[in-house]
């Protein structure tokens, strides 16, 4: 495994600045997400040159290693990309987050924070729901983790072929959301109006179906 690239400093930090400048971005991202101005400024979130996507430094060991990039102010084709070729490798995110015992593992950054926001530790691989390195499973070693995988194909799918990789690592349960107007934890948020007790009583509600807990890990 080749040493990590970094991100320059003035390349984050310009975006994060870009975001704080322009009300019309910021805004768009606080409605569409439900994130607060102080989760922007804690994870440093910006707006790319092109003003079209919001950004993400993904920090390892005290530097950015990737700039994650979610088209959010307009439909493209490649919803999520990296900073450049060579600072793709799938993480978790955000790091701060593992020192937890504790954890929610969600479909996605922005999600993660939103999590994180409403008073729940979380982490997010940054390769969507099909994608899961050993490495992860190594920093999760021994945590007590809650996969909180979106309502729709992909999300059951992914926490089907996830949770028997990390039943022997930690302590799985799957933590369902309910029936709902939408497919994920922002659409409980936005759509609903849903708190940090309603996600509390999801949390405490998570179980390992006996039928995924049984799977032999190497057959996924």
């Amino acid at each position: 495994m080749g040493k990590d690239l970094e991100v320059p400093r003035e390349v984050w930090e310009a975006c994060h600045q870009a975001l704080l400048a322009s009300p019309k971005h910021l805004q768009g991202l606080l409605e569409k997400k439900g994130l607060t101005l102080e989760t922007v400024k804690r994870y440093q979130l910006g707006l790319s040159l092109d003003k079209l996507r919001v950004t993400m430094p993904v920090w390892k060991d005290e530097k950015v290693v990737n700039l994650r990039q979610h088209a959010l102010f307009k439909k493209l084709d490649n919803k999520l990309i990296s900073y450049q070729p060579g600072y793709g490798r799938v993480r978790l995110y955000p790091e701060d987050q593992l020192q937890h015992p504790r954890l929610l593992l969600c479909e996605g950054e922005l999600k993660a924070l939103l999590a994180i926001q409403l008073g729940f530790p979380a982490v997010s691989t940054t390769g969507g729901a099909m994608s899961w390195p050993e490495e992860a499973t190594r920093q999760l070693v021994g945590k007590e983790v809650g996969v909180f995988y979106d309502r729709d194909t992909a999300g059951e799918l992914g926490a089907k072929r996830l949770i028997p990789k990390l039943v022997k690592a930690a302590k799985v349960k799957m933590a369902r959301l309910p029936e709902m107007r939408g497919k994920d934890l922002t659409d409980w948020v936005l759509n609903e109006g849903a708190t940090s007790e309603d996600l509390a009583q999801v949390v405490a509600g998570a179980k390992v179906p006996e039928e995924l807990a049984s799977l032999d890990p190497e057959a996924v």
